[in-house]
């Protein structure tokens, strides 16, 4: 159980204090300015000066207006930051801390004392918080909302505009990080677009066709069938949104899952947020839109014992700007890359058997 330091003890505190209680912390004492009371909610109140007398694991600071006034009081009393905790990056968040505080981006502590957003932007006061709010918040007016087009610019991801795809710039940078493991045996569906990047690490290139391919490593087969995939035969199996055009996806996870060799790599992506894309509807079909959840307990239903780690791509801004048929080209390389994980655009999942 860690034992704690609250430093604050307005309605902050009041509104963090269920997290901390569920959480097993275990307040030893509460420090404050201007506290006459001997104890706050049967928790001693204790003397700043007293602190380094004291029994505890981590000083949480309970204030998110005055977290770098109290802080600076910390450092100056000779505590090690790495015994601070910023009750800002605690469950559950104010109104105010959801604008700059995610699953993804917290305030941090560097050595120094120095408080940092999402590790790159230093913030030194509040007015520095509210500029990083004000980029994340951004305005739209009602104007610009009635003045957006009811159609596209583009209905196929904007391949038509001559740009390249936002959702496959994310596939593309999923497989990147996993191209190590491209290795050995490996197929891929459609063609051999990433199995190319395995260079002299694969021996064997294999793509599951639905029809009739022009050379060896063509195999015809069908992920829902089973049919073309062989037992325990594969090292790798390459599936970039594959499974939206599966309707029969348990038993499509289930071959995948049989195909594979013991310790055998999938590199899996899925669309999250997408429009459809007609010719790909009216050729293969599109059945299905995923989020994290879901097509993890798809995986391990069907692959139990596999090990897996899930990756996620996009935001909203990108996720808008996809669905219009914006490409890469339109946004820069801080949008592209920014993640809010409320907007899945691409999944991604590297699976291990």
């Amino acid at each position: 159980m860690c034992k704690i330091i609250i430093w604050g003890h307005g309605k902050y505190y009041a509104y963090k204090m269920p997290y901390l209680a569920k959480q097993g912390y275990h307040i030893v004492g509460i420090v404050g300015n201007r506290i006459e009371k001997e104890a706050i909610d049967g928790y001693p109140v204790i003397d700043k000066k007293e602190i380094q007398k004291i029994d505890y694991d981590k000083i949480v600071i309970m204030s998110e207006r005055f977290m770098f006034e109290i802080l600076d009081e910390i450092v100056e009393l000779g505590i090690a930051v790495d015994k601070v905790v910023l009750g800002a990056n605690l469950a559950p968040a104010t109104e105010s801390e959801m604008e700059y505080i995610s699953n993804n981006a917290s305030l941090n502590l560097s050595r120094d004392g120095t408080i940092m957003w999402n590790h790159d932007k230093v913030v030194k006061s509040m007015a520095d918080i509210e500029k990083i709010k004000k980029i994340n918040r951004g305005y739209i007016s009602e104007r610009v909302i009635r003045e957006l087009p009811i159609k596209p610019l583009s209905y196929n991801y904007g391949i038509s505009r001559g740009g390249h795809s936002i959702a496959r710039y994310y596939i593309d940078k999923f497989v990147e990080e996993q191209k190590k493991y491209i290795r050995g045996t490996v197929m891929e569906v459609g063609d051999a677009r990433y199995t190319k990047w395995g260079g002299q690490n694969v021996k064997k290139s294999l793509v599951l066709v639905l029809g009739d391919g022009d050379g060896e490593k063509y195999v015809k087969g069908d992920l829902e069938t089973g049919e073309g995939l062989e037992k325990e035969t594969l090292d790798c199996f390459i599936l970039t949104n594959v499974f939206s055009s599966l309707f029969n996806i348990n038993e499509a996870i289930k071959n995948v899952g049989e195909s594979l060799k013991k310790g055998g790599k999938a590199i899996i992506t899925v669309p999250g947020i997408a429009a459809l894309c007609r010719a790909q509807y009216e050729t293969y079909g599109q059945f299905w839109r995923f989020t994290p959840s879901s097509i993890e307990r798809l995986l391990k239903e069907h692959i139990p014992d596999a090990k897996m780690k899930i990756r996620l791509y996009g935001n909203v801004k990108t996720s808008i700007a996809f669905l219009y048929g914006m490409t890469i080209e339109d946004l820069g390389q801080e949008e592209l890359n920014y993640l809010d994980s409320n907007y899945p655009m691409v999944i991604g999942v590297f699976l291990e058997k």
